[in-house]
């Protein structure tokens, strides 16, 4: 498990936790990248972190790269 580097920690809210609320956490939330990186806040984050504005994913297949 790898925690946040300090400099992404910067770009996160303060409601950003490490730790998953209920089923949503960032691995399913619009957001989140295959490579870590969440697009809202510009940062790389946990899969199984959450923060206030998550957004579940529905019926969305994400294309991964190889």
């Amino acid at each position: 498990m790898v925690i946040n580097k300090n400099e992404d920690i910067n770009n996160l809210p303060a409601a950003y936790q490490l730790y998953p609320k209920g089923k949503q956490q960032c691995s399913n939330c619009y957001a989140y990248q295959p490579s870590g990186n969440c697009t809202v806040w510009n940062a790389v984050v946990q899969e199984f972190a959450w923060c206030k504005k998550y957004k579940g994913i529905v019926n969305e297949i994400r294309s991964i790269k190889i």
